[in-house]
């Protein structure tokens, strides 16, 4: 193998591992997202459908963050 082809194998493996670490964060932002979409849900009593959206009180959250967090722990 030429000292050129060897430098463009590692740079293709290295292209290819930093494609799938992006991937692996998308899925663990993705994830992330859902899970507390799923908890804010379980304190408005109805569907939240993301920032600002209707069913979230942001006012009366800061009040049930403490049972949140003892429902979690």
């Amino acid at each position: 193998m030429a000292k050129g082809e060897h430098g463009h194998t590692s740079l293709l493996i290295g292209c290819l591992v930093g494609i799938i670490l992006l991937l692996l964060a998308v899925i663990v932002l993705i994830l992330w997202r859902h899970h507390w979409k799923r908890i804010l849900g379980k304190v408005s009593g109805g569907n939240w459908e993301g920032l600002g959206g209707s069913g979230v009180n942001w006012e009366e959250l800061g009040t049930h963050i403490p049972e949140l967090l003892g429902e979690l722990g």
